[in-house]
């Protein structure tokens, strides 16, 4: 994977380092996002401190920008040295974000693989944006399947967008497909800004893992109740998914809570995984998680 300065990343670096910040317990010291409302839209700020350094994300929201030709979303992440709180290295909170997302996701997989005990042969990634092919790349390089199906709204770019990811992806078979392959799939990524369920319950085999990383509102979700009360659900942390639709639809849906553990305390041991599936990880980003990816990309 490539840097915006032409520098190689390794996924599988930032994968051990948010490894190794849940072995320190990052994700307990972690601080709730604030939303600050501005006159063109928000600021979102998500600050964390742990190990060397202290970070933040500063990322704004123009719902004005899109009619001026410019980003809706822009951001900066700053890394500040902890004992001085000297900033040493920013980069574009966007980059960083679609890193840090992957990189989660792809933990969280190797964690419920475990309890899987087979390894990944077919991959569904819903959607056809940065985070579905930095999955897709991920996927690769880490060697966790052997074929990845692309699934999206529109046939023509999702075989457009299956070219591409082909070109960068050479050694395995990746192709457009339809929503109907997540029956076959061993692992599903939703990448989705979808409103409502992107597929049925039913269509999840036992055996699958299922990834969602796209619905962080209310009343927004990319998964159906049906597969949320079968499943065993693991959560990427705790800050924010009062807002995840997925969670909070599901509750209402079925008049309970439902059950569910922390990536972290899978990490450390404290709660084992269910033997049988489905596996559902959830993710729905916190700050701890940007601050390890960028003490692990920064040259320093």
């Amino acid at each position: 994977m490539t840097a915006p300065d032409g520098s190689q990343v390794s996924m599988a670096a930032l994968v051990d380092a948010l490894r190794g910040a849940l072995i320190e317990r990052r994700d307990e010291q972690g601080i709730r996002r604030m939303v600050v409302p501005v006159d063109a839209g928000e600021l979102l700020l998500m600050p964390a401190a742990g190990g060397r350094f202290v970070g933040t994300k500063i990322v704004s929201v123009a719902h004005g920008n899109p009619a001026l030709g410019l980003p809706r979303i822009q951001g900066v992440y700053v890394l500040m040295d902890a004992a001085t709180l000297t900033p040493v290295w920013q980069t574009d909170a966007s980059w960083l974000t679609l890193l840090r997302t992957t990189a989660v996701s792809m933990l969280g997989v190797r964690k419920l693989l475990v309890a899987r005990g087979a390894p990944l042969e077919r991959a569904v990634i819903i959607g056809s944006g940065p985070q579905a092919a930095q999955h897709v790349q991920a996927i690769v390089e880490l060697g966790l399947a052997g074929e990845v199906l692309l699934v999206g709204r529109n046939a023509t770019a999702m075989e457009a967008f299956a070219d591409r990811c082909q070109a960068l992806c050479p050694t395995i078979v990746v192709r457009a497909a339809s929503v109907a392959d997540v029956a076959s799939a061993d692992l599903v990524v939703c990448c989705t800004s979808a409103r409502t369920p992107l597929f049925d319950a039913d269509l999840v085999d036992d055996s699958a893992i299922v990834v969602a990383i796209g619905s962080h509102r209310p009343d927004e979700r990319e998964l159906p109740t049906g597969l949320m009360s079968r499943a065993f659900l693991c959560l990427d942390g705790t800050s924010g998914l009062d807002t995840a639709g997925d969670l909070v639809l599901a509750t209402a849906e079925l008049d309970r809570p439902l059950t569910s553990c922390s990536l972290g305390d899978v990490v450390r041991g404290a709660t084992a995984v269910r033997a049988h599936g489905p596996w559902v990880f959830k993710s729905v980003g916190e700050s701890w998680q940007d601050l390890a990816v960028a003490a692990a990309l920064a040259p320093l």
